[in-house]
């Protein structure tokens, strides 16, 4: 068995009551800096939400007025009315005075009412009938609109902002300004990279079509139902892209029964971590934003906040067992080791040592009780030894008394003998 000195022992102790009430700490920081980081996190979330969503109208109403701009220009209506070489030739070169200096505008075409491109900055546009598309249909009976299409010629994902050119209450033709992705992307993904969140943007029908997450792009937030998947491929709004899903079915049907801006705790099985989604829309077009965020960079945020406190709780405690080892050794173990010193003396007779501690405490009343128990041992002892000194001179004075009579005896043998001898003589 391991012997350990006191001073070791009560450093253990300072030691692991330190340690426990660390851990204590700790926990009480953990939970408190969760709960209070994790209020501030969803608050900041909803607040760069609404934000986002500004941002993003703003860039949806800036296309949507260039397309109005463009549509309601008289060459435009003069030109789908007298489609000349002459008109042709000036209307693109008016649409090529907007599409070239604009490097987030991929093209602008023109298309007459069945849906058949006449003029189109982007010469392989020309001839190609979009007459399917949802947003030549949707301006084609008077409503601008915008629709996040898959490109048939092009095969690249853009915004396309329609408008319905109108002459005496009859649409003649859809003008159409095909947007970027990365105009949008833009728009959202400087808040999240600086906040952590991860955005979606996505249509109607809950699929993505912009996202901080580029494995999620074109997949919908939840499955579709067969008659939705249906619906998707007749439009080949995604061309044949297969549109797989992703874990967030609840938040889908947010967005199919979206009626005001919605908060969704969520538990994300596949990353095993609660997660807050905040679902907006943006402004009057059929786009949603849905932010999320997580608690694992929360948790990362704290651990990194206990990790700090952890090593100045340790220095503490180390500092404590240092400080406390020195005051024991010196106000402890020093007077012990007096004492050890006073019980071997004692134990080997000699009561006249004196500890000599002169304190306020406990140690100095025990020094106090040694040091009159050496002095009653001291008496006890001197009392003892009169009383055997006593009791010796009395059995000496008795051996004399008793010696004596001893010889008188033997004195008187002797003289009877020899009386006795005379008598024999005679």
């Amino acid at each position: 068995m391991i012997k350990l000195s006191i001073k070791i022992k009560i450093s253990l102790v300072i030691l692991a009551v330190g340690l426990l009430l660390g851990l204590l700490i700790n926990a009480f920081i953990y939970k408190y800096l969760m709960d209070t980081l994790t209020s501030h996190n969803v608050i900041d979330s909803e607040k760069i939400s609404a934000e986002q969503v500004k941002e993003i109208s703003a860039v949806f109403d800036k296309y949507q007025l260039f397309s109005k701009m463009l549509g309601t220009r008289t060459r435009v209506e003069e030109y789908l009315l007298d489609q000349s070489e002459e008109r042709r030739s000036e209307l693109l070169g008016i649409f090529k005075e907007y599409d070239e200096p604009e490097e987030d505008i991929l093209s602008i075409y023109l298309m007459n009412r069945e849906g058949l491109t006449l003029i189109s900055t982007d010469p392989s546009f020309v001839n190609q009938n979009y007459a399917f598309r949802s947003y030549f249909q949707k301006a084609a009976e008077g409503e601008p609109f915008v629709e996040a299409v898959l490109g048939k010629t092009s095969h690249q994902l853009g915004y396309y902002f329609s408008y319905p050119v109108e002459v005496n209450s009859e649409i003649i033709g859809v003008l159409v300004v095909k947007v970027d992705e990365k105009a949008i992307n833009e728009s959202f993904g400087r808040a999240d990279s600086e906040h952590g969140n991860k955005s979606m943007l996505t249509d109607g029908l809950g699929v993505v079509t912009a996202t901080n997450v580029p494995e999620r792009i074109l997949k919908s937030l939840g499955p579709l139902s067969i008659e939705e998947a249906d619906s998707l491929h007749k439009s080949k709004k995604f061309l044949e892209e297969k549109i797989d899903s992703l874990q967030y079915k609840d938040v889908r049907m947010a967005i199919l029964n979206y009626s005001a801006p919605q908060n969704i705790l969520f538990y994300d099985e596949v990353d095993r971590e609660k997660e807050y989604l905040f679902v907006n829309k943006i402004g009057n077009y059929p786009f949603f934003l849905v932010v999320e965020t997580s608690e694992e960079e929360i948790k990362e945020t704290v651990f990194e906040i206990i990790e700090t406190i952890s090593i100045y709780i340790l220095a503490v405690i180390l500092i404590f067992v240092i400080l406390g080892y020195f005051l024991v050794k010196k106000f402890l173990i020093s007077n012990l080791l007096i004492f050890n010193e006073v019980a071997k003396a004692i134990a080997h007779g000699d009561f006249s040592v004196k500890s000599k501690i002169i304190r306020g405490d406990e140690i100095g009343d025990l020094a106090r009780s040694i040091d009159e128990m050496a002095e009653k041992l001291q008496q006890a002892r001197e009392n003892i030894e009169k009383k055997v000194a006593d009791r010796t001179a009395d059995l000496q004075k008795l051996n004399r008394v008793l010696t004596g009579r001893e010889l008188k005896m033997i004195e008187l043998k002797n003289k009877i003998k020899d009386l006795e001898k005379k008598l024999k003589n005679k």
